[in-house]
């Protein structure tokens, strides 16, 4: 390993570690919007249910006033 890290100057080193770190951040960022586009639609999928509940309820309270 102390081979490898001689090939390289200190400043070298540095800047492929910050490149490195810019990279997950990228990575990072890409999962937390990914994880907001998921929770959008899992806010509608809850939506559209609580609707669709509403909406037996209502059937049911109909036909229990027949």
């Amino acid at each position: 390993m102390e081979k490898v890290l001689t090939k390289y100057t200190k400043e070298e080193l540095y800047n492929e570690i910050f490149r490195n770190y810019e990279d997950q951040i990228d990575i990072l960022k890409e999962i937390i919007q990914d994880r907001d586009k998921f929770i959008n639609m899992l806010e509608k999928q809850l939506k559209n249910s609580d609707k669709h509940i509403e909406r037996l309820y209502d059937e049911i309270g109909s036909k229990s006033s027949e």
